[in-house]
């Protein structure tokens, strides 16, 4: 009796095992970053049909959807994603609204329901690109200046508005006829 009690279970074991342990959630998105005001989507993938799967962001729910009936069901719970569909039992994609500077290191993950239990996908965290939208130079080196020797002359340059911030670096040129000197920033990003 003992020998069968024993059999069983591990036959129990590699059922298991074989459902549920093989079972992988993956959430991927369509690119690497997203430049602001353009929209990002994601796809929810699974090794085993899933019931259904939630998209989350920041461990708050934004939608629910997987086949009733085998129709695809969605319910959203809010209003940052613009479309979502089921593709097919394993497949889900979402589409965001468009993404702002504020929506960067945003944490994406999705969970899915294989068999009544719960698996969570890898989190992804978003970058939002944003190009430089000024640049400026103070003092104005348009119109020329005198420093005599000794003197000190604080040279700012600015660039607004990037994401990831600009890198500014310094070039200075020495015409040596006059000893000017040319002050340039550039901008990398």
């Amino acid at each position: 009796m003992k020998r069968i009690m024993r059999t069983l279970t591990c036959c129990c074991f590699f059922i298991l095992l074989k459902t549920y342990g093989c079972t992988e959630v993956v959430l991927s998105t369509d690119r690497t970053f997203v430049s602001e005001n353009l929209t990002l989507t994601f796809t929810c993938s699974t090794t085993n049909d899933a019931s259904y799967i939630g998209v989350h962001k920041h461990y708050h729910i934004l939608v629910r959807m997987g086949y009733i009936n085998n129709n695809c069901t969605i319910r959203r719970y809010d209003n940052l994603l613009s479309s979502c569909s089921c593709i097919n039992n394993k497949t889900y994609k979402c589409t965001t609204q468009p993404m702002t500077r504020l929506n960067n290191t945003d944490e994406w993950y999705c969970i899915a329901s294989v068999e009544g239990i719960a698996f969570k996908s890898n989190v992804v965290s978003i970058d939002v690109r944003v190009p430089i939208a000024l640049v400026t130079l103070r003092p104005d080196l348009d119109k020329p200046m005198t420093v005599n020797e000794e003197e000190t002359l604080l040279f700012t340059c600015n660039a607004f508005n990037g994401l990831p911030a600009a890198n500014i670096t310094w070039f200075m040129k020495i015409i040596q006829t006059i000893l000017t000197a040319i002050l340039l920033c550039q901008i990398i990003q």
